[in-house]
Parts: C-alpha cells; sequence; structure tokens
C-alpha cells in the first residue's frame, strides 16, 4: 500500500478517513508482520491525541498494537528511550536527563545569564530582562522545531527581527548565550523540549542504528491534520517513506493555526508528492455546514439580502433576556420530549454566558428531568474561591496592595486556605485547622489591620475573646 494523503476542511471527515485507513492497514498487515510492531498514530496536540485514541480503541476494539502520540511526545520518548546512544555519540553523562519545565528553565537560564545581563550585552530595547530570557529561550525552540541550528540564531535573528530594537553585537550576544545554555544543560543532565528537539533531529535521527531499531519497532504511521506539526517532523515521516512503510496523512487545508509559532507547514506540505492524494474539500453531508454553511455565509456577506434559510433553523425572540433563556431550555426539552432529538445529540452554545444564565438554563432542563452537562466552561480565575484567597494572601506579603484586600476577603481567605482537601484521617480531630465562615469574620473583624501599604493579620489574641474562637 502506497502513502495516502488526504485534505480537506473542518468536519469533511479527515479523522474518521485517518481510522478507515488504519484499519485497512492493520488488517493487510495482520499477523506475522505486525508481531511486535505497533501503528504509530501522530496527533497535533495532547488534547486531540486524547480524542483521537479514544475513537481508536472504540473502533478497533483494542485489537491492534497502536501507539498514539504527539511530535513533542515522540521526541520526548525517543530521546529518553535511547539516551545511552547520545551519550555514547556525545560523550554525555551516562546518567538518564531530567526535564525542566519552563518555569525551573526560565530561573535557571537567568542565573546562567546574569552576568550579560547585568553587563547589557543582551540588552534589546523595550525588552525585560525576563522577556529577554524568555525570547532567548523560544528562539533556540523555535529554530530546533523547524531543524535549524542554534549557531545560526544570530544571523537569523538580524534578518528576522526589525532594524532598531538592538545592533549585531546583542544578536550575536543572545546567540552566545544560548550555545552557553545548551552546554551546561547538557553537563548537568537537564534537557528542554527546545533542546531535545535539535538532539533528535541534529545527532539522533541521523544514526543508522537508530533509524534500524524505529523502523523495527512500527510497521506503518499515520498522521492527523499535518498542518499543524513543526517542521522536523517531516525528516522521521521521511525515514519511514524511505523504507517504504505504509503511511496515511490529513491535511486540513485552511488550518495552519500555529504558523509561526512552532509549525511549519511548507515544511510538511511538501510529503504531499510522495503521496496518493485524495481531496474531500467540502464537510461531510451529516454535518450542519454542509446544508447551512452557504446560506448563512451569504447573509454575513450581504445582510440587506434575505437568504434562504434552511428549514431545519428557527429563531427564537423575546423582550427580555430572561424570558428568551426560559423559551430556549423549553423550546429544547419539547423538541426532546417529542422525540425529535435525543438529549445526547443537543449542544447550546451560548458565547459569553454568565453563571445566573447557565445556571437558568441547567435548572429548566434538569426539572424537565434532562440532564446537563457543561462543555468548555470557561470562567475568569478570580471567580474561583481558591484563586481570590490567593491573591488576598498576595496583599499581605508584597507591599503597596492595601487597597485591593478588605474585611469580607480576608474572612473568605481563612476559611479556604484553612480547609484540607485531603484530610488525614491518622491526625487528631482537635489538631486539625479549619476556620468555618463565623469563626474568619470575626477574625476578620477584630485581627485585621487595613493599610495601604502593608496590611496585615494582628495576633489573635488581640480579640477579646479570642477563647471563642476554639
Amino acid at each position: 500500500m502506497t502513502a495516502q494523503w488526504l485534505s480537506g476542511q473542518t468536519r469533511s471527515g479527515k479523522t474518521a478517513w485517518l481510522i478507515d485507513q488504519l484499519l485497512s492497514l492493520a488488517a493487510d498487515l495482520g499477523g506475522e508482520p505486525t508481531r511486535g510492531r505497533a501503528l504509530l498514530v501522530f496527533a497535533a496536540n495532547g488534547d486531540n491525541r486524547i480524542r483521537l485514541a479514544e475513537r481508536i480503541t472504540v473502533a478497533t476494539e483494542a485489537r491492534y498494537p497502536v501507539v498514539t502520540t504527539t511530535p513533542a511526545g515522540f521526541i520526548e520518548s525517543e530521546i529518553t528511550l535511547f539516551w545511552p546512544l547520545l551519550a555514547q555519540s556525545l560523550n554525555l553523562s551516562a546518567q538518564f536527563p531530567l526535564k525542566l519545565r519552563p518555569e525551573n528553565e526560565q530561573e535557571l537560564a537567568t542565573r546562567l545569564w546574569q552576568d550579560r545581563l547585568n553587563a547589557g550585552t543582551m540588552a534589546v530595547q523595550g525588552w525585560l530582562p525576563a522577556q529577554t530570557v524568555r525570547r532567548a529561550l523560544d528562539f533556540l525552540q523555535l529554530a530546533a522545531s523547524d531543524g535549524i541550528p542554534a549557531e545560526d540564531l544570530p544571523t537569523l535573528l538580524q534578518q528576522g527581527i526589525p532594524p532598531g530594537f538592538a545592533p549585531a553585537e546583542v544578536w550575536q550576544s543572545i546567540g552566545e548565550a544560548v550555545l552557553e545554555w545548551q552546554s551546561w544543560c547538557l553537563n548537568q543532565g537537564l534537557v528542554t523540549y527546545g533542546l531535545m528537539t535539535e538532539l533528535y533531529w541534529r545527532h539522533l535521527l541521523p544514526q543508522p542504528m537508530y533509524r534500524k531499531k524505529l523502523v523495527e519497532r512500527y510497521c506503518a504511521v499515520l498522521g492527523d491534520d499535518l498542518d499543524e506539526y513543526p517542521g522536523v517532523a517531516r525528516q522521521w515521516f521521511e525515514v519511514f517513506l524511505d523504507q517504504g512503510l505504509p503511511a496515511a496523512f490529513t491535511w486540513h487545508d485552511y488550518g495552519k493555526v500555529r504558523l509561526g509559532v512552532g509549525a511549519d507547514p511548507q515544511a510538511l506540505e511538501a510529503l504531499r508528492s510522495r503521496c496518493q492524494e485524495t481531496a474531500q474539500p467540502y464537510p461531510g453531508e451529516d454535518s450542519l455546514a454542509y446544508a447551512w454553511a452557504d446560506p448563512v455565509l451569504a447573509g454575513v456577506q450581504d445582510p440587506l439580502a434575505v437568504p434562504e434559510v434552511p428549514a431545519q433553523m428557527q429563531t427564537l425572540q423575546a423582550t427580555s433576556r430572561g424570558e428568551i433563556l426560559r423559551l430556549t431550555a423549553e423550546t429544547v426539552a419539547d423538541a426532546i420530549e417529542q422525540g425529535q432529538v435525543q438529549p445526547s445529540e443537543v449542544a447550546i452554545i451560548a458565547p459569553g454566558l454568565d453563571a445566573i444564565a447557565r445556571y437558568t438554563l441547567a435548572e429548566i432542563l434538569i426539572s424537565r428531568g434532562i440532564a446537563v452537562e457543561s462543555l468548555n466552561d470557561q470562567r475568569p480565575l478570580i471567580s474561583s474561591p481558591l484563586i481570590r484567597a490567593l491573591l488576598t494572601l498576595l496583599a499581605l506579603v508584597y507591599p503597596g496592595l492595601g487597597r485591593l484586600v478588605d474585611g469580607d476577603a480576608i474572612a473568605e481567605m481563612l476559611v479556604v486556605l484553612s480547609q484540607d482537601p485531603q484530610p488525614q484521617e491518622e491526625v487528631p480531630w482537635y489538631e486539625r485547622i479549619r476556620i468555618d465562615p463565623v469563626r474568619a469574620e470575626l477574625i476578620a473583624d477584630h485581627c485585621f489591620e487595613p493599610d495601604i501599604d502593608t496590611p496585615k493579620l494582628l495576633p489573635v489574641e488581640r480579640f477579646p475573646r479570642w477563647d471563642r474562637l476554639g
């Protein structure tokens, strides 16, 4: 089977086609050829990978060995698995590496580059020192994602960033700092995603032994939404194609949303010429977009025209917000009770839905015996009691924040931060510290001292009847 390539739009059935290709490949390669080898399936990011893995499990009934991953996850797992090979070729420490989280990466790089930062050799106009460090690390990651050696950064930064930000000496210093950071991390046994990416395409992938092991472990490769992948992904896909292994890829004609932030669609699209291409430009016939897209788009483009609205599309009108919410919920409930639609097939899309509207819709539907689940519920962080408590605590630690805190916020902080999310049963009840709202208000009323610069909590003995606190 030759490599297959499907290009299409959103909801055109690309992922379903990819799963069909996987089933076909598994059936064709079943038996002895797949013994000890798995089908390698890529998704653009972690969320897509989870959904894709669930659909594959249902479709295959877990009968075939399938490994689902993302480009970043694949690089990390390969670097970890073949670290002894890298250690031998690069003369590194034999110990396995420790991956740094972004915040730790930022802190350690700042310490390493402190002399450069103090001397101003990395100073870029308009950038704070922390921004300079973060962007220098991001430059390394972006370059590694596209297969660009870190040594080329000074030249590329001068060419890509408009003049006036910094002279050439600054970009040269940033490039030298990045190389210093790479060397220091390897000597310490530390890796970051940018460093792992460069180690993979520059030192691990070219090794014949690794390429041999790679094709021995996987019998086919599939990739969903290749337009969102980093440029280096093309290199390992070409390894599979060069060996003549089966492959299947999907491409979003109007995707490329990660262009410039780690993805290189142009590099991945070069694989199209090596595949047998199938076009599926239109949404699936079972998709709402198949019937509704053209009339809705015509209405948006020409508001004065009267578009031919599909018969299935109804308009609900009311004079008040509460009435329109009730009318919407009752219309959904009536359709479900009449058997026109199943509850699992209903989605209420409401941008900017606040807590009152969400509660109103849910209560009406639940009262009619219809279960409701809130999906992609996006609320501001300040709506969380724990976040509010932490912000209040910051006002007691850092000066100049006294205007942002009051007695009620202090009481809420005491209640929230005194709750143990996982109570330890072995701790006696009389040693557990939990402050209820009543005692919290008493403490806030008598022990909180407001101040514009340094608000503080005074000792509890300031309260005449502090024994009442328990």
